[in-house]
């Protein structure tokens, strides 16, 4: 597990202590973002309030597109991330073309997230997170591996979730993109974990979360901090996506 530190300004012997407090961590770093981690605190709920279940038939896909699906479901069974499923509830797979061609695999939640009651937890502004980095001079990046998938379902809510296509009817066992409430969940949850060190040693905006500091010493201090509660979370990291020591960054 090596650290990129490629576009950092840091001298060999500030590198060999990053990478040696990194290995600290080695098993929380994933290379794959189908290798997600699993918290314990937080259980996704979907509050629909007295609505009936809604459902819904599959939508018709292309030859190419019906075999994305299969292996998309394929892929997520292995993973213990859906199961087959009985419920009432049923929301179609929609497959949407990406810019260069390939085929994305999603689920149109949108009748569901119509009939569930919003979540009204802010988001945090991004003037104000600009505004407290003030002078800082150094900066490290870190990128939750598939953020929403540590979060388990609740098991009440899991039929609630259920999407159908051509090879069945299934339903997530982790919090899957496309509920109108996964956002606000998922930051609280990441405000819960970084309680006491954000706007004082780093800042969070979903699940990228950027470290700052006036210099090297306070800088690995601070980085082992947001590993340690990160650790502690049950999240897993995806090394690929994180950057380390560098006099800027890109963050949101």
């Amino acid at each position: 597990m090596e650290a990129d530190f490629s576009e950092s300004k840091l001298s060999p012997e500030q590198k060999e202590l990053f990478q040696a407090e990194l290995n600290g961590f080695r098993n929380m770093f994933v290379d794959s973002s189908k290798e997600p981690g699993r918290t314990d605190l937080l259980q996704f709920e979907i509050d629909t309030g007295n609505s009936s279940p809604i459902k819904q038939p599959p939508y018709r896909v292309s030859l190419a597109e019906g075999e994305v699906v299969e292996a998309e479901v394929q892929q997520y069974l292995e993973l213990n991330l859906i199961r087959p499923s009985n419920s009432p509830w049923a929301s179609p797979v929609l497959m949407i073309r990406k810019p260069d061609g390939g085929i994305r695999f999603c689920i149109d939640y949108r009748k569901l997230n119509a009939v569930t009651v919003k979540d009204c937890y802010p988001m945090p502004l991004i003037d104000d997170i600009l505004n407290v980095l003030g002078d800082a001079q150094l900066f490290s990046t870190m990128d939750i591996a598939s953020g929403y998938w540590n979060v388990p379902m609740h098991p009440d809510s899991v039929s609630k979730t259920a999407f159908t296509c051509n090879y069945g009817l299934y339903e997530w066992l982790v919090m899957p993109f496309g509920l109108c409430n996964a956002v606000t969940a998922f930051e609280r949850l990441m405000e819960t974990v970084l309680v006491d060190l954000k706007w004082r040693i780093c800042l969070v905006y979903l699940d990228d979360c950027v470290i700052f500091s006036k210099d090297f010493p306070t800088h690995l201090v601070r980085v082992r901090q947001v590993l340690t509660r990160f650790q502690q979370a049950g999240f897993k990291l995806k090394m690929k996506k994180c950057h380390w020591g560098r006099s800027q960054v890109a963050f949101l």
